[in-house]
């Protein structure tokens, strides 16, 4: 882990110029928001929760000592809605495997994870290979992991440079730093149409989705 056109001469006449009619206002976008959930954040199923990182020499590293048991919460909630769950772990294995806390929740016991290896900061391409051979969803990312300014942000940058079409939401609390100053960690992290950063509020008491079951492991 890192720790770290010129522009066109039109050749129309000014005659050409007096028929033309004045250009219509683009098409407002969708906002992507920081403060309220999406419609395919509410649909079972259709999200995905990557934790990045989450390995004893990392987690070790950072300030916060809830971290954890955030980054827990974010896997039982995304079980409880139907989310695949994709763990990313740094090469090489010497590093060891995702927490226990953490992958006790699904190993042997939720079909819809699965964990992939990255070399360097962004895990982005791993993640999405694994989205595309497992059939997960690939519209909707939501990220917690270490560390802030490193592989977090790599990845969910990453994330969103290639799959344009897909959200992506990082989870404050269930995000970690090595940081003594968190809020510093968070000033310095890019957001934009399609990357935001979001409180745990957001998800209310994170009930499931009613009338629907987590998915059963396959046999």
């Amino acid at each position: 882990m890192n720790t770290n056109v010129e522009p066109e001469v039109s050749a129309i006449s000014a005659e050409q110029s007096d028929s033309l009619q004045p250009p219509t206002a683009p098409e407002s976008k969708p906002v992507f928001s920081a403060e309220s959930l999406e419609p395919i954040e509410s649909e079972h199923g259709l999200g995905t929760l990557v934790v990045v990182d989450m390995q004893a020499p990392f987690v070790s590293a950072c300030k916060d000592p809830l971290l954890v048991d955030s980054v827990v919460e974010q896997v039982e909630l995304a079980i409880a809605r139907g989310w695949a769950v994709v763990l990313v772990e740094v090469k090489p294995w010497a590093y060891g495997a995702t927490l226990a806390p953490i992958l006790d929740l699904l190993k042997g016991k939720y079909e819809r994870y699965s964990a992939c290896q990255k070399e360097g900061d962004d895990g982005s391409a791993p993640v999405l290979e694994t989205c595309a051979s497992r059939h997960f969803g690939e519209q909707f990312f939501r990220v917690t992991g270490v560390l802030i300014g490193a592989c977090v942000l790599s990845t969910a940058r990453g994330l969103v440079h290639r799959r344009e079409d897909c959200l992506v939401r990082v989870m404050k609390e269930a995000c970690g730093t090595s940081l003594a100053d968190t809020d510093l960690a968070w000033s310095n992290f890019p957001q934009g149409e399609r990357l935001v950063v979001s409180s745990k509020a957001i998800d209310g008491d994170g009930d499931s989705v009613p009338g629907e079951a987590d998915s059963p492991l396959e046999s």
